[in-house]
């Protein structure tokens, strides 16, 4: 009867099975294949958060018939697989944060060596164009990811994840390189303005030539072409 007694408060644990049996390394990779947003990621925490607290609570000594069970080891293992869980998470959430963060700075450095390129010719003004409208469509994109960034870091931190110095170099400078290009493109918009008047007058400039040395070698062709006798 005793050892009957036993196996029932062991398994009264089972409802905590999901923390030693499930796969976490394939479970945060389904997690983020969903591409959680950081609400996401905090109700997950919240969640190993309640189950932590729901486990300590549970009593160290159960009675199992004519004996008490001592459940110290048993609760300690398993606030040990919460732990691991909510590890688990930080690692996933610090690998999206960080790979948002790459995405934003490459955007950022890319159209900051483009937006202060020197304008020389027509073929300048073009790549200039451009690159205002590639920031044009895609800054409200980028623009709503930073906050996600900053928050996402301050999630970690509240963890007591450790960031690296180079992260948290670039966090800091994320900002100031946003702010860099928006004003390079407000800079770049002036100068074409600017120069648009001088540059239109040598495109006008160099169709005419163009469209006189087209009619010149048209005349000379029908003079001295190969289809004159």
């Amino acid at each position: 009867q005793t050892k009957g007694d036993i196996t029932k408060v062991l398994e009264t644990f089972n409802v905590y099975e999901k923390l030693w049996k499930e796969d976490r390394g394939a479970a945060m990779t389904a997690f983020l294949e969903t591409k959680p947003d950081l609400g996401s990621f905090e109700e997950e925490v919240r969640h190993y958060d309640e189950l932590e607290q729901e486990i300590e609570a549970l009593n160290d000594g159960v009675p199992g018939g004519a004996l008490t069970l001592d459940c110290t080891k048993i609760k300690a293992t398993l606030g040990t697989q919460t732990l691991a869980w909510k590890g688990a998470l930080s690692t996933s959430l610090n690998s999206k944060t960080a790979g948002d963060m790459q995405e934003v700075n490459d955007f950022c450095d890319d159209l900051n060596k483009r937006l202060t390129r020197k304008i020389v010719d027509l073929e300048d003004v073009r790549l200039a164009m451009e690159s205002l409208k590639d920031m044009r469509e895609n800054e409200i994109k980028f623009d709503a990811m930073m906050v996600p960034i900053e928050e996402g870091y301050a999630m970690l931190t509240k963890n007591n994840v450790k960031i690296s110095k180079d992260e948290a170099e670039r966090l800091d400078s994320m900002r100031f390189e946003w702010t860099r290009m928006t004003s390079n493109s407000v800079e770049l918009s002036a100068e074409l303005v600017k120069i648009q008047a001088p540059f239109k007058e040598k495109l006008i400039t160099h169709v005419q030539s163009f469209q006189k040395a087209q009619s010149d070698f048209l005349s000379d062709y029908n003079i001295k072409g190969p289809m004159v006798s």
